[in-house]
């Protein structure tokens, strides 16, 4: 059951597209780490302007260049690296094509979570390779 945690300060795209990145963002998790898409959960959370400190720097709206998203997945452990690799490259691909940064400028990192250590509707979730 992967979690995709996408964090930014206010971007200049409306609610619609920010939908549309989230949902892209679900399909790319779904195919690289083959999981069910109705495993899979996207929560984007804005960063208030000027509480997100970079480069001694901080700015009230998203720059192509600076102050990069913050992308966070986590999922069982059970991957391989390569499907680690591909779901962090392609989701930071798309968030830089969807909110028109500069190619490099989203700060990803991939938590493993592991077996037992997850609590959903109310179950204790033990790993399950397909989830």
């Amino acid at each position: 059951m992967p979690m995709i945690e996408l964090q930014a300060l206010p971007q200049g795209i409306g609610q619609e597209r920010l939908q549309e990145l989230l949902s892209e963002l679900a399909h790319i998790a779904s195919d690289s780490l083959k999981a069910p898409l109705k495993a899979v959960f996207v929560v984007f959370r804005p960063i208030e302007a000027g509480c997100y400190m970079h480069e001694d720097s901080a700015i009230p709206l998203q720059t192509k260049d600076s102050h990069p998203p913050l992308l966070r997945i986590s999922a069982f452990v059970g991957r391989t690296g390569e499907q680690i690799a591909e779901c962090l490259r392609r989701c930071a691909e798309s968030i830089e094509l969807s909110l028109g940064l500069e190619s490099g400028n989203v700060f990803a990192s991939y938590v493993e979570l592991q077996s037992g250590h997850v609590l959903t509707g109310g179950i204790l979730r033990r790993q399950n390779p397909t989830v």
